[in-house]
């Protein structure tokens, strides 16, 4: 296949491996700018590494939509290993289309498009998504890192479905600590470290990394996380790590 090159959204700076079938969906993608182009992220090994598949468009009139073989699909589907949706729009734009997102909230499952056009992205995530465990699940950019966790733990603990409110779960290379605090700022206000409650959302200032890491306030003085390249944690919430919070957040509603 042509390599393509692109500006990565902000995984691309992960450890080896993390990013390797997103940026393989996104090189897919590129290569194909007559013609949408259709695949899946699943997960491989009993969930323990993840792929990218692709599918033939079999849409030969419309090259702005693609039609997939329905039993290779649904060999996935029913098997229950799909992540996520992926395809291109032709277009300037890589917001999800009515009947993308129809088929997004039919199937449960996400969609991640890119716009071969600039290079933009959009994930989106239907309010019909129904999470993985929290527990054991292995670190993917975008659908299982520390903002998909503590997305994941509102809906496991809080009933809180975030995802009714996010409008596109891609994220920004460029202004990502901006991004990312003006994105909570609408759903969640600022309250003292001191005042600290079950469910608060914490921003770490991790500046080995650039980017602001969140965890979620647990029970016991703990906190819950999905740090990069390993599984889920939870641990005290002690001096060290009260050291490293930028800011403390909880939920508006709450």
């Amino acid at each position: 296949m042509k390599k393509v090159q692109t500006d990565y959204p902000l995984e691309d700076f992960l450890v080896a491996g993390a990013s390797k079938p997103i940026k393989e969906a996104f090189r897919y993608g590129l290569s194909n700018k007559d013609q949408e182009a259709f695949g899946l992220f699943v997960y491989q090994d009993q969930r323990s590494s993840y792929n990218f598949i692709t599918f033939s468009n079999l849409n030969s009139a419309n090259p702005h939509e693609f039609t997939a073989s329905n039993k290779d699909f649904y060999t996935h589907y029913l098997s229950g290993d799909i992540i996520a949706l992926f395809h291109t729009h032709l277009t300037d734009h890589a917001e999800p289309s009515n009947i993308d997102k129809a088929l997004s909230n039919a199937l449960g499952l996400p969609t991640f498009i890119l716009s071969t056009l600039n290079k933009t992205t959009h994930l989106y995530y239907p309010t019909s998504y129904k999470p993985q465990p929290l527990t054991e699940r292995i670190f993917i950019p975008f659908f299982q890192d520390c903002i998909s966790y503590v997305c994941d733990f509102y809906y496991e603990n809080l009933n809180i479905n975030l995802n009714q409110y996010v409008y596109n779960w891609s994220r920004p290379k460029k202004d990502y600590n901006h991004f990312l605090l003006k994105e909570i700022d609408h759903l969640f206000y600022e309250v003292p470290l001191k005042e600290l409650q079950y469910g608060d959302l914490v921003v770490f200032d991790t500046s080995e990394l650039t980017y602001h890491h969140l965890g979620v306030i647990d029970h016991d003085n703990q906190f819950s996380h999905h740090p990069i390249g390993m599984f889920p944690r939870t641990e005290l919430f002690n001096t060290i790590a009260q050291n490293k919070v930028y800011k403390l957040y909880r939920y508006k509603d709450q």
